[in-house]
Parts: structure tokens; C-alpha cells; sequence
């Protein structure tokens, strides 16, 4: 039997749905912040994009629009908590950048090409980025995804605090988040809820 074909979200639910599963992630990270007010997860190498051209901005450019957008991949160093509506997401900036990847690798089309990448953080770019519950709709922010993933640094972390063991003797942090599918039911349940809401 054939499923039914949804209709596409709206760009109002697109932007409700983004938000809810955004405040849901950034809240668990303060809530876990709360009991360990600083972590250290410099050794974890999470990789994460931070955005300067504002979600407004990029969202009014035409569809056709490949102008550049200003924006930095960098690994996180530490995370702290600040209130009960933020953190600060400590960082160091790296020798790789997204779009110069992509760009290069459409054009090599090289399926070994990830394999030679040596990503490393460049001593003297330390910085940070104060992340909040609304924080798409702040400048400088970072994705959805990064922000699941950093929820997810956040529980892998506070794991190791709670066991008094050295973190060496945990699974690196990549291998958990490599195998985990996590975000994509997220993702799904949050969509199934949105649209068997009332006031959808």
C-alpha cells in the first residue's frame, strides 16, 4: 500500500519546529551545565560551524543567490554554564573549511578525499560563542545540528565526571556520535508533533 503524501510544512512550522527541537537541545546542555558548571571536551575534537551572516540574511537572498556566507568550522574546547538560559561554547578555530572542502571535492569528485584530511586546531584563534535558548535568531550563531551534536558532547561528558574514571577509559566521543541515528528520529517525532498539534 502506498503511504499518503504529506503536505510540506509551512515556512512558520518549518521555523516552530527548528526552535522547539533547537530550546530542547540547549536546554539539556544547560540543565547537565548546572550540575558540572565547566567541562573540558577539548580531547572529544567535535567539530562545529560558526555563522556570522545572520539567519535573516540568508533566508531573504534569492534561491539562486551562492554569494558567500561568513562562517568558521572549529572544534570546541570547553563548555560553560553561564544562566539558566545560556552557555558559553569555548573554541578554537582549524585549518579546514566546509565550503573550500565541498567546493574541491565536487570538482575531484574523490571518494579517498576525507581520508587525507588532517584537521587541526591553529594556536592563537581561541574564542567563544554565548549560545541561548533563541540563539537561531542571534549573530554569531551555529546550526541545529551542531546543536544536537553538542548536547550530545554534554552527556558524554557529564558520564565521565559522574564515573570518576579518566576519560580514556570511555569510548571516544566520534565512534558514539558516528553510530548514533538520534537526530533523525528527533527530527521525525518533533514533525509528528507539530502536525497533530490543534493549532496547526
Amino acid at each position: 500500500m502506498n503511504e499518503i503524501e504529506q503536505t510540506p510544512l509551512t515556512e512558520q512550522q518549518c521555523d516552530t519546529l527548528h526552535d522547539n527541537l533547537y530550546r530542547r537541545y540547549v536546554g539539556e546542555v544547560i540543565s547537565l551545565l548546572r550540575k558540572y558548571p565547566v567541562m573540558d571536551v577539548a580531547r572529544d575534537e567535535l567539530m562545529i560551524r560558526v555563522v556570522d551572516t545572520s539567519l535573516d540574511e540568508l533566508r531573504s537572498r534569492p534561491d539562486d543567490d551562492e554569494g558567500e556566507i561568513e562562517a568558521a568550522d572549529v572544534m570546541i574546547d570547553r563548555l560553560k554554564y553561564i544562566d539558566g538560559e545560556s552557555f558559553l561554547c569555548e573554541y578554537t578555530g582549524t585549518n579546514f573549511n566546509l565550503d573550500d572542502y565541498v567546493e574541491q571535492f565536487d570538482e575531484t569528485e574523490d571518494d579517498e578525499a576525507s581520508d587525507e584530511l588532517d584537521i587541526q586546531r591553529i594556536p592563537g584563534t581561541e574564542s567563544s560563542l554565548t549560545i541561548r535558548l533563541d540563539g537561531l535568531h542571534r549573530t554569531p550563531w551555529t546550526g541545529l545540528f551542531n546543536m544536537y551534536s553538542i548536547m550530545k558532547l554534554a552527556r558524554h561528558a557529564a558520564r565521565i565526571i559522574e564515573s570518576g574514571a579518566p576519560a580514556e577509559e570511555f569510548a571516544p566521543f566520534w565512534i558514539e556520535n558516528l553510530e548514533d541515528d538520534g537526530w533523525e528520529e528527533d527530527f521525525s517525532a518533533a514533525e509528528r508533533e507539530l502536525r497533530d498539534s490543534p493549532a496547526q
